[in-house]
């Protein structure tokens, strides 16, 4: 079977902080890649995309040396297309939690769905992260990571979890709620 690969970048000249993230995110997303940026331009971003035949490729944006946005792009006939923009309002970084796991090589993620007020957003993240829908609490086990949606307000926090000890694996997001 032909896995779907991602590759994870950041924009350039990143700060450690997003750096970070950009390996804990890397960390909780099946068959990911880190890919130093450096002064690479989209088309090369493309053609190292090509070459292990991922299919998806993210880079993470950011303001004030905090990560501000994940661009999601697909790669289809040999182009980059830009899929979604991912507004962050707030991480907190793996590392800066407390009563968390770590997960090790997940093969498997997908995205619990419960509201229907969510489910727009649920789907751009699923197809963006290469994840299964959940629809019911059941299918969950099957999973390596589980991302969950909490609405707040105008803020959606994004959580990784793995669900056979239900406990945080990776950054925590908080998204900004805007027309997708």
């Amino acid at each position: 079977m032909n896995k779907k690969k991602i590759i994870i970048t950041t924009s350039h000249k990143p700060s450690p902080r997003t750096r970070t993230f950009a390996k804990e995110l890397s960390s909780v997303l099946p068959n990911s890649i880190k890919l130093n940026r450096g002064k690479k331009t989209l088309t090369d971003l493309l053609i190292d995309a090509l070459s292990i035949r991922a299919n998806r490729a993210i880079i993470i944006y950011e303001k004030k040396g905090n990560p501000s946005a994940l661009k999601i792009y697909s790669i289809e006939d040999k182009k980059l297309k830009e899929y979604v923009t991912l507004e962050i309002a707030g991480i907190a970084l793996w590392r800066e939690l407390t009563g968390v796991s770590r997960v090790y090589n997940p093969e498997s993620i997908a995205i619990e769905c419960f509201e229907d007020k969510l489910a727009e957003l649920a789907e751009k993240i699923a197809i963006g992260f290469n994840a299964k829908i959940l629809y019911n609490e059941k299918m969950k086990t099957g999973f390596d990571v589980i991302i969950s949606l909490k609405p707040r307000g105008n803020t959606v926090l994004l959580l990784f979890i793995n669900p056979s000890i239900n406990k945080i694996v990776g950054p925590i997001l908080k998204l900004r709620m805007k027309k997708l």
